[in-house]
C-alpha cells in the first residue's frame, strides 16, 4: 500500500508539473524566439533566413510553433529574389524535453512552398549551401553532427523551379511528400507524389539513417521505386555525401509501357517508342554519368553495353560501345512528321535534334534492320559533332553481299547537306530485286 501511495503521489506530481509547463508555455510570447530562430536557421543553412509573417506558439503536450512567410535568401551574387518561400510552417515540439532544456522536433509541416533553383555562369548552383555545422548542431543535440533529429517532415503544395545558366527551364510540382524515421540510427521512409509536364508520378523510398547522412564521407544507402504513366523504375545502391551529392552507385531497372512522355521532354519531333525495359548500373556525379552492364529491350530489339554521358561541356556528350543480336531502327523513325496524310509530302528529318548532344558510339549487331532492308554481321559507328552526323559502316552483309561506306548529314549548312558513299560487292541481284 505504501508503494502504491508513493506511485500515486509521483504520478500526481508529474501531472501537475506537466500542466504547469503547459500553462507556462501558453504565457510565452513566441516573438521573443524570432531572432533566435532566424539566426540559428541561417547558420544551419548558410544563406539568411527570415520570418516575415506571424509567429505563434500553441501550448499542449506536443507544443506547435507556427510561422508564415518564411524566406531563405538566394546565395548567388546579385539575386534579389529568395531561393525558398514558405507560405506556412509548423514545427512540433516535445513539452517534456523543453522542461529539460532540450529541443526535440517531432514534426515539421510546410505548405505553399516555392523553391527557385538556378546556376551562375560558373555552373555553381544556389542549392550548394555553406552551412555552419557547429551552429546547425545546436538545433539538434541528439545527432550532434550538424543535422537535427526530426521524426516526421511533410511538404504540401510545393513547386520547384530550375533555371540553368543556358536558360533551360524545369518545373516540378509536388502534391505531397512525407519523410519519417524512428531515430537517428533508423532508416528514413519517404512517400512523394509529384507532377512533371502533366505526368503524375509516385515515389516510394527507403534511405539510410540521419546519422549516416550527416557523415559527409559516408555512403548513404538508397532503395527507391518510381511509377507513373504505366511505367516503373527502381534503383538500389548508395549516394556518397548526399548533402553535396558527391557521387552515386546505383543498380537500376525500368519498365516503360511507352516512351511518349520521354520523347516529349527531349524534343517534340522525336518518335514515341514502344514498350521498353532496361537494367544496368549507373555511377558518377553531377558532371558525368557512367552506365555499365546495360541491357535493354525495345519492342523486338535488344541492345546493351557501356555508356558515358558527360554534362560538363557546351553540349551533353555521349560515348560508348554497344552490341545487339536484333536491332530494328525503324522504331526510332516511325513517328509522324507533320500529321499530314499527303502521300507526296517528304518525311521531315529532325535536324534540330542534331544540336542536342555530341555522340561517339561504336556498334556491333548480328542483325540490323532499317526501313525495308535487313543487314547482318554489322560493325560500325555513329558520330555526331556540332550538328554534323556521320554514320560509318565498316562491315555489313546485305543481299548476300558485303557493304562498306559512310553517310553524313551536316546540320550546320542551310539547307542541311547530306552525302553518301557506299560500295556493295557480290550481292544477290534476285534478293535485291
Amino acid at each position: 500500500m505504501k508503494a502504491r501511495r508513493i506511485l500515486l503521489r509521483s504520478s500526481a506530481t508529474l501531472i501537475v508539473l506537466v500542466a504547469a509547463a503547459i500553462g507556462a508555455l501558453s504565457l510565452v510570447d513566441a516573438e521573443r524566439f524570432r531572432p533566435v530562430l532566424e539566426s540559428q536557421a541561417s547558420a544551419a543553412l548558410g544563406p539568411p533566413v527570415s520570418i516575415a509573417g506571424e509567429l505563434n506558439l500553441q501550448a499542449s503536450l506536443m507544443p506547435t510553433l507556427t510561422a508564415t512567410e518564411v524566406m531563405v535568401a538566394n546565395p548567388l551574387d546579385g539575386s534579389q529574389e529568395p531561393m525558398v518561400r514558405i507560405g506556412s510552417l509548423e514545427i512540433g515540439l516535445d513539452a517534456l524535453d523543453l522542461l529539460l532544456g532540450e529541443v526535440d522536433i517531432t514534426r515539421i509541416v510546410v505548405a505553399e512552398v516555392q523553391i527557385d533553383l538556378e546556376t551562375d555562369d560558373d555552373g555553381t548552383g544556389n542549392w550548394v549551401l555553406g552551412r555552419d555545422d557547429a551552429a546547425a548542431g545546436a538545433l539538434g543535440s541528439k545527432v550532434g553532427v550538424g543535422i537535427p533529429f526530426i521524426e516526421r517532415v511533410e511538404l504540401r503544395d510545393t513547386t520547384i523551379g530550375y533555371v540553368g545558366a543556358d536558360g533551360s527551364v524545369f518545373r516540378l510540382d509536388i502534391d505531397h511528400a512525407e519523410f519519417e524515421t524512428a531515430s537517428v540510427n533508423d532508416e528514413i521512409r519517404a512517400e512523394i507524389a509529384f507532377e512533371i509536364d502533366g505526368l503524375q508520378i509516385e515515389l516510394d523510398a527507403t534511405f539510410g539513417s540521419l546519422a549516416t547522412l550527416s557523415a559527409s564521407a559516408a555512403d548513404w544507402p538508397v532503395d527507391l521505386s518510381i511509377s507513373g504513366g504505366g511505367s516503373r523504375m527502381s534503383a538500389v545502391g548508395t549516394i556518397t555525401d548526399p548533402i553535396r551529392f558527391a557521387g552515386y552507385d546505383l543498380n537500376f531497372e525500368a519498365d516503360m509501357e511507352q516512351s511518349a512522355p520521354l520523347a516529349g521532354w527531349l524534343d517534340q519531333s522525336l518518335a514515341a517508342l514502344p514498350a521498353a525495359s532496361i537494367k544496368g548500373n549507373a555511377a558518377g556525379g553531377l558532371d558525368e554519368i557512367r552506365l555499365s552492364q546495360v541491357s535493354a529491350m525495345l519492342g523486338g530489339s535488344d541492345i546493351g553495353g557501356d555508356l558515358v554521358l558527360s554534362l560538363s561541356g557546351e553540349r551533353p556528350s555521349l560515348t560508348g560501345r554497344l552490341s545487339s543480336q536484333q536491332l530494328d531502327l525503324a522504331v526510332f523513325l516511325a513517328g509522324d512528321t507533320d500529321g499530314s496524310d499527303d502521300e507526296e509530302s517528304d518525311p521531315a528529318v529532325p535536324v534540330a535534334t542534331l544540336a542536342m548532344a555530341d555522340i561517339d558510339l561504336h556498334l556491333t549487331a548480328d542483325v540490323l534492320t532499317v526501313p525495308g532492308v535487313a543487314m547482318s554481321d554489322v560493325r560500325g559507328s555513329v558520330r555526331l559533332d556540332d550538328r554534323r552526323l556521320k554514320i560509318d559502316v565498316q562491315r555489313a552483309r546485305i543481299f548476300d553481299g558485303a557493304l562498306v561506306g559512310d553517310f553524313t548529314l551536316d546540320g550546320r549548312a542551310s539547307p542541311p547537306a547530306a552525302a553518301a558513299d557506299f560500295s556493295i560487292n557480290q550481292i544477290d541481284a534476285g534478293a535485291l530485286l
